[in-house]
C-alpha cells in the first residue's frame, strides 16, 4: 500500500497538468464557457482575443496585437474571465460614454433661443408641447403624461439633455428595445457630465466604435446650438491655462 500511495503520488505529480485540464476541459464543455472563436478577457493575464484552440493542457487566444497567450484549462475555471460571446449572439453593444459641460455656460433659455431651437426637426415638437404645458401651468419634467422624454426648457443644459434621448432614438444603429439613458452625472472640476448609456445594433469594433464617434461628434457640433460650451483646457503661449 505503501508503494501504491508513493506510485500514485509520482503519477499525480507527473500528469498534474493533464489531469486538471481535462476535469477543467470537461467543465468548460459541459457549462458551455468557452468555444473556438470567442473574444474573452483574463484579468491578471495578458489574454484578451480570440480562442484559437482549447485542449487538455492549454487555452490558447490570440490577442488583438498578433500575439499568442498560453493558458491552463484550469486558470479559467479557477479564476474568472470575460466572455463576449453573448454580446454578439444578442445583436447588442453597449455605449457608456460622457462629455463635460461647462457649468458657467449654463443659463435659463431666452425667447429666442427656444425660437432657434424649434427649427431643429426632431425637436421642434418637444419645445413646442413643453412650452404649451408650461402656459398650462403643468410641470412634468419626469414621466411626462404625453410621453415627452426626460429633460425641461428651464435650462439650456434642460433642453440638450432632451436633444440628446430624441437624438439617440431617431439614430438608426441605436437599439431602440434596449435600455437608453441620458443622465447627468456628479459635477467635477471639469464641469457637469452628460453621461449616454445605450446599445447600438451593431456588434463589430469597427462599426461599433464608428457609431459611437458619430454621436459623440454630432454632439460636440450641436452644443454650441444650445449655447452650451464642451469643457477643454487650453495651454496659451505664456503657459497659462485657461478653461473653456
Amino acid at each position: 500500500f505503501t508503494g501504491l500511495g508513493a506510485f500514485a503520488a509520482v503519477v499525480m505529480l507527473v500528469f498534474k497538468d493533464s489531469i486538471l485540464g481535462l476535469v477543467a476541459g470537461v467543465q468548460l464543455s459541459q457549462n458551455d464557457m468557452l468555444r473556438v472563436g470567442d473574444w474573452i478577457i483574463v484579468p491578471g493575464t495578458v489574454a484578451n482575443g480570440i480562442v484559437a484552440d482549447v485542449s487538455l493542457t492549454v487555452v490558447k487566444v490570440r490577442n488583438w496585437d498578433n500575439t499568442l497567450a498560453m493558458l491552463p484549462p484550469y486558470t479559467l475555471v479557477s479564476s474568472s474571465f470575460q466572455n463576449w460571446r453573448t454580446m454578439y449572439e444578442s445583436g447588442r453593444r453597449q455605449i457608456n460614454r460622457s462629455c463635460n459641460i461647462s457649468i458657467t455656460s449654463i443659463h435659463a433659455p431666452s425667447l429666442s433661443l427656444l425660437e432657434k431651437l424649434k427649427s431643429i426637426k426632431i425637436f421642434s415638437n418637444y419645445i413646442t408641447t413643453k412650452i404649451q404645458q408650461q402656459h398650462d401651468g403643468i410641470v412634468e419634467n419626469t414621466r411626462n403624461s404625453l410621453g415627452l422624454v426626460n429633460g425641461s426648457i428651464d435650462t439650456n443644459l434642460g433642453l440638450f439633455r432632451a436633444y440628446i434621448t430624441i437624438y439617440l432614438q431617431n439614430h438608426p444603429f441605436v437599439a431602440q428595445d434596449a435600455f437608453l439613458l441620458v443622465n447627468e452625472l456628479e459635477p467635477t472640476a471639469q464641469g457637469i457630465p452628460i453621461r449616454i448609456y445605450c446599445y447600438t445594433t451593431v456588434t463589430d469594433w469597427v462599426s461599433h466604435e464608428s457609431v459611437q464617434s458619430e454621436i459623440f461628434e454630432h454632439l460636440a457640433l450641436m452644443a454650441p446650438r444650445f449655447e452650451l460650451d464642451l469643457y477643454q483646457i487650453i495651454q496659451d503661449s505664456t503657459t497659462h491655462t485657461s478653461h473653456i
